[in-house]
């Protein structure tokens, strides 16, 4: 397990923070990621789900490269 923690210049986050968890399958592994946000003043919720979303998809697709190169 390992802790992420980015402070972001975009102009919806402020900071993003949370636990990475893997967990072997045999010769898979399985990773979960929790995220929290902090966001930019006035910035409403439909706003974040999509950029939040986004930003875990990239995570998620960054970490699947880096275990299958191993």
């Amino acid at each position: 397990e390992m802790r992420i923690e980015r402070v972001c210049d975009g102009g919806v986050w402020r900071q993003l923070a949370g636990p990475v968890c893997f967990e072997g399958r045999g010769a898979r592994t399985r990773v979960r990621i929790e995220m929290e946000g902090r966001t930019r003043p006035l910035v409403p919720e439909i706003a974040i789900r999509g950029p939040l979303r986004d930003q875990l998809e990239k995570m998620a697709s960054a970490l699947r490269e880096r275990l299958e190169s191993r």
